[in-house]
Parts: C-alpha cells; sequence; structure tokens
C-alpha cells in the first residue's frame, strides 16, 4: 500500500499550489511516514503527529484537526477506506484557508483511487479465485480425483459459500484465433498485459449474463478456452435444466456479440448431481465443440440434440466399432488396399435422402443412374440394404461418420462434399 500511496499522492501534489503549503505527509497509524512531498530529513515533528492522531476520530472521517505548537500550523485530517482508518494526512500551511481546501482535496483524490486500487485487486483475486478452482476440478489426476477434492478443494468451496450439493454442468466457450492484414488477434504471442485484459473483458461480460449467479464459476482454462461452471438447483426435471442451458448459452453468446469478441464455438456436458463428474462434464463439452466443427459450418452454439447422429457414432462402444464398422469397411477395401470412400458416402447420402436415388442424385450433382449403380455395388460388397430395413441404413450411416471423425481433415473434400 505504501508504494501505491506514494506514487499516486506525488500525482496529485505536483498538480497543488505550493505556494500555500510548506509540506504534506501521509502517515500510517502508527507513524511511520508513507509518503511526503519534501526530500528532506526532518518533516513535521514527531510531536505534533502523536497529538494529531491521538485526536482523531473515525467517526468524523472528514474532521480538520490544528496544531499550532510549531513554526507553521499543522492541519490533520484522517486517511479513510471502507470505515477503516489507513493513516493520517498532515499539510504544514502558510495559508489558513487554502490550505483547509486543498487538504481536502487531497483526502478525496487519495481515498478515491486507494477505492479504486482495492476494487480493481479484488476482481484480481476473484478472477484468480475462480481460475484456481476450474484448474483444480478439471486438471486432476484421475486416480487423485476424490482425494484431492475432498480434502483441499471442498474445504476452499466452503469456505467461499458454494453449495456442494447443487446440480452442475460445464459450459465451453472455445476462443478462434484470427489474423488479417490490419489486426493480430493471436492469445499465444505473449503480450501478457493485453492478455489479461482481454481475459478480463471476456470473464466480465459472462459473469454480467443474468442468468449467472455467486454459484456459478467463469475462468479461463487455457488462453483459447473459457469453463463456465453453471450450478442448478434440482427441480426434478433434468429436461428442463437442460432446456434452460440452451437458453444461457444464447444469452452468452448475445453478451459476446455485444462485447466483440471475435469467433467462438459454445456446447455444454451432461448435467451431474457431484463435483466428481464436472471432468465428464467437460469431456462432453468438448467433444460437442470437437464434432460440431466438423459437421457444423457455423459458428456458434453446438448441441448434441443437433448432431445426435454424430455423437452417437462417436460414442459407440468399441466392440461395435471394431467388430461391425471394421468389416463393413474392409468390405469396401479396393485392390489398391484403400477404402472406396465414393461407394460409402454415395450410400450415405442415398440414406440421407431417405433412400430417394433422385434426391440423392441432385444432392451429390451426380446422375441418377450413376447413383443406382453405385447403390447397387455397394449392396453387393458390403451385404447391407439400407432400403430393405433401418439396421442396414443404421449401419450405412454410421460407418460413414465413424470414417469421417477418424480421418477428420484428411479426407479429400470432394469425397465428402455432403460433411
Amino acid at each position: 500500500m505504501n508504494n501505491i500511496i506514494g506514487s499516486y499522492f506525488h500525482r496529485i501534489v505536483n498538480k497543488l499550489d505550493r505556494s500555500t503549503i510548506q509540506n504534506i505527509e501521509v502517515i500510517s497509524r502508527d507513524g511511520q511516514v508513507l509518503a511526503n512531498s519534501i526530500h528532506v530529513q526532518e518533516g513535521i515533528s514527531p510531536a505534533i503527529i502523536r497529538s494529531i492522531i491521538c485526536e482523531l476520530d473515525i467517526n468524523a472521517p472528514q474532521q480538520l484537526i490544528y496544531n499550532n505548537s510549531g513554526e507553521y500550523t499543522v492541519i490533520g485530517t484522517p486517511l479513510m477506506s471502507s470505515n477503516d482508518l489507513l493513516g493520517v494526512i498532515l499539510a504544514e500551511v502558510r495559508n489558513l484557508r487554502k490550505g483547509e481546501q486543498m487538504i481536502a482535496t487531497i483526502r478525496t483524490s487519495l481515498e478515491t483511487f486507494i477505492e479504486h486500487h482495492q476494487t480493481l485487486q479484488e476482481e484480481v483475486t476473484a478472477t484468480s479465485r475462480d481460475e484456481d478452482i476450474i484448474h483444480e476440478l478439471l486438471g486432476t489426476k484421475k486416480n487423485e480425483l476424490e482425494e484431492q477434492i475432498s480434502y483441499k478443494l471442498f474445504k476452499s468451496l466452503k469456505t467461499l459459500g458454494f453449495d456442494l450439493f447443487l446440480l452442475r454442468s460445464v459450459i465451453l466457450i472455445e476462443l478462434e484465433k484470427k489474423t488479417n492484414t490490419y489486426f493480430n488477434i493471436n492469445l499465444d504471442l505473449g503480450y501478457e498485459s493485453s492478455i489479461e485484459t482481454f481475459k478480463n473483458k471476456v470473464v466480465s461480460a459472462i459473469k454480467a449474463n443474468k442468468y449467472l449467479n455467486n454459484q456459478d464459476v467463469v475462468a479461463f482454462y487455457d488462453n483459447n478456452h473459457i469453463v463456465v461452471l453453471k450450478a442448478f438447483l434440482d427441480v426434478g426435471n433434468i429436461g428442463k435444466l437442460y432446456f434452460a442451458l440452451d437458453n444461457i448459452c444464447h444469452a452468452i453468446m448475445k453478451d459476446l456479440d455485444a462485447a466483440k469478441i471475435f469467433a467462438y464455438r459454445i456446447a455444454y456436458g451432461g448435467i451431474y448431481n457431484n463435483l466428481f463428474a464436472v471432468k465428464k462434464s467437460f469431456q462432453e463439452a468438448e467433444d460437442t465443440i470437437r464434432l460440431g466443427s466438423m459437421f457444423q459450418e457455423d459458428h456458434g452454439i453446438y448441441t448434441a440434440d443437433y448432431g445426435l447422429l454424430e455423437h452417437i457414432s462417436y460414442y459407440l462402444p468399441p466392440i461395435l466399432k471394431q467388430k461391425t464398422v471394421q468389416d463393413i469397411l474392409s468390405k469396401l477395401k479396393k485392390a489398391d488396399g484403400s477404402i472406396d470412400l465414393d461407394l460409402l458416402f454415395i450410400a450415405e447420402g442415398f440414406v440421407d435422402q431417405c433412400m430417394n436415388l433422385m434426391k440423392t442424385a441432385n444432392t451429390l450433382h451426380l446422375h441418377r443412374n450413376t447413383v443406382a449403380g453405385k447403390i447397387e455395388k455397394f449392396k453387393l460388397k458390403t451385404g447391407l440394404d439400407p432400403e430393405r430395413n433401418f439396421k442396414d441404413a443404421f449401419l450405412t450411416k454410421m460407418t460413414a461418420l465413424s470414417v469421417k471423425i477418424e480421418n477428420f481433415g484428411q479426407i479429400k473434400s470432394d469425397q465428402i462434399s455432403e460433411l
């Protein structure tokens, strides 16, 4: 606090008319000099300082105390912050009336500055606290999760007033770095002050959302991901809570748009009734964003129900992937050992268009007879007939999606035009 008061104190004093004041000092409650306006060994007499400190009344924060025992009249006034006495401001004055006005100005300026500084510190502390909570919950190793949360984090959360028995879900916001010739937004550039300013702006915008409260935690997980740990009361209807999550994400999207945040993706994970599952909810949100970035063209909100089949394919049990899907793919191998993706994706398009040859041809920009021939070839090679039953149609779709998910970014765009 000494350095903070001192630096701002000198900025104030340098703007004052010094002709009416001999010296100005800021003294702590225990008599230590926090700041003074002259660079000399001897300032205001210690006896005068003690006398004025003894007369201070914290219930009269704007009082002025006078002492005429020295060469100049000394005026003292308390320096307060949040009803706490920080110290006293003393001024040796040549002109009493102007001295009174000046010391009142200094007191008001210093108290305003201290209040502003403390507010900033509280914001930084709250931000750091939330980041610590998020990293503790999401960064804990699996075999240490229960012990660390039980004995370390639980105590901290309880002290901070968090209800540990609320339902919770992770809302994940992924920010996209962009660069063009006019500006460069890249949170990995290393400009620490710019990064922190940006982070504070984003977190403040989200925390101000009307759907969030003091049981919710908002913090950056890394430079490109923000985690919102949203708490819910158990209303006995989990469907309503997922509907509420949709509304919250839309509200956050509006906040980010209003704050002119660049491109982003939002998704949420499952709602769970204990903190042990927060990491699982985070992983689900990550998976939803990953799938959304593959199959959804527009940035914004990604949800599992909008990518239902993609999620089903992604979460297929390993036994189905290793046995059923791989068996179908092995039957689609060409002479050179590669998979006939053209055949597979035309069959998928056929399923997507409810086994309508004309619609499939129009969608894929192929001749109807070409599509018909490809479908017959697919049936012959795999033994699947999507027109015959739902199971074969489902397996065709799951196989195509599994390939796209597994090879995202590697399959040629002309082979996956239906992505």
